[in-house]
């Protein structure tokens, strides 16, 4: 017989872990070859949403003295949609100091909030693509 609250397994019942998954995708066309597609989802993530997250390649530059950063394009479509494009930019006031700079665009379209059955149908929807990765039996890597 095990006391209530005994620590059984390597962790304490009250501790809350943190569990998350990741899924590397791609799209078999001309296009897209050789483009992964990152799926991932988790407990105890800052943040709660769906966005999609396209990182640009480095193109050549004469700047090579500054510290430049990625440039991307961000699309959130859920809680709320907001679209914001990241670029370098050259810090005020200064010739060879940059920092990363988003500007975002948040439409107002007065919807507001999912009522109760669009965020159900938008659930079922993201579950047909995960369910059929979830059952085809892949390793679970730590």
């Amino acid at each position: 017989m095990i006391a209530a609250g005994a620590c059984v397994g390597k962790y304490p019942i009250q501790r809350r872990l943190a569990i998350s998954a990741g899924v590397m995708s791609g799209i078999d066309s001309w296009r897209w070859r050789g483009v992964p597609f990152y799926i991932r989802a988790g407990t105890n993530l800052p943040v709660t949403c769906t966005e999609i997250l396209v990182r640009l390649r480095p193109v050549p530059t004469m700047y090579k003295s500054l510290d430049l950063k990625p440039k991307y394009f961000r699309l959130r479509v859920s809680p709320e949609i907001v679209a914001a494009f990241g670029m370098n930019a050259i810090a005020p006031n200064t010739e060879w100091e940059s920092q990363l700079v988003e500007l975002t665009f948040h439409p107002e379209l007065g919807g507001g909030d999912m009522d109760a059955y669009e965020r159900v149908l938008t659930d079922a929807m993201a579950w047909r693509i995960v369910d059929p990765a979830l059952k085809a039996g892949t390793a679970v890597v730590p």
